[in-house]
């Protein structure tokens, strides 16, 4: 019997590993839920052993949790871990704001400027994942503005599992309003290069961001 080329077989775990995170960012598998097999290999067109290695890497992202002998179910955060990520998130992204603003070149501002127009049109799409990409993008142009490849790495590990908690905190109209008035006035003070304004503007959209957040449905433990 013919071997797939290891080559071939990560492509293919690749592939899988894209469709079940798209799916899990934009909402479209929700949290808690259950995640079949047999489902996911008609829906992705890889085999068992490619699709088990895809969640085996969405498990090490966070994204998904395996249960023993019961298989995968995608993660569904208790309120204390919520917490926790967040006061990490302020760590990780003031930094990484406050440098953009030390060290951002002029092309990095005017790429910022075009990021922000671009949120700014699609934060109130109805569809979840174009809201997603344009925070994506948004944010995407800060951390690489603030030239720090160690702080790069650190939000590269952080990315998956802040962008599913962003994806949650921009369900309402109003949430998203007050989003882009936040996001214009870090706009601005990047611009200025304020570091002082930019820090407590950062403070306040993460603490807006996870008061948003904690008013959905969370549990104290992690679901059976």
């Amino acid at each position: 019997m013919n071997q797939v080329p290891d080559s071939k077989k990560e492509t293919l775990v690749e592939s899988a590993y894209q469709w079940i995170r798209e799916a899990i960012l934009d909402g479209n598998i929700q949290p808690g839920a259950k995640l079949i097999e047999r489902e996911l290999t008609q829906e992705t067109g890889v085999s068992r052993s490619a699709l088990r290695e895809a969640l085996a890497s969405l498990d090490e992202k966070g994204l998904v949790q395996r249960e023993p002998y019961r298989g995968y179910r995608v993660t569904n955060l208790t309120k204390k871990q919520v917490q926790d990520l967040y006061e990490l998130r302020e760590v990780v992204e003031s930094q990484a704001a406050e440098l953009f603003a030390l060290r951002a070149t002029d092309g990095d501002l005017k790429d910022l400027l075009e990021a922000f127009s671009y949120l700014k049109d699609n934060i109130f799409h109805r569809d979840m994942a174009v809201v997603r990409r344009a925070k994506v993008n948004y944010y995407s142009v800060i951390y690489a503005g603030c030239k720090n490849v160690e702080l790069e790495n650190a939000l590269s590990n952080l990315i998956e599992r802040i962008f599913y908690l962003r994806g949650r905190s921009l369900l309402t109209e109003s949430r998203r309003k007050k989003s882009l008035a936040e996001f214009k006035a870090l706009t601005d003070a990047l611009i200025r290069r304020d570091r002082e304004g930019v820090r407590e503007i950062t403070h306040q959209h993460l603490k807006a961001a996870k008061e948003a957040i904690l008013s959905t449905s969370f549990t104290e433990e992690l679901s059976d």
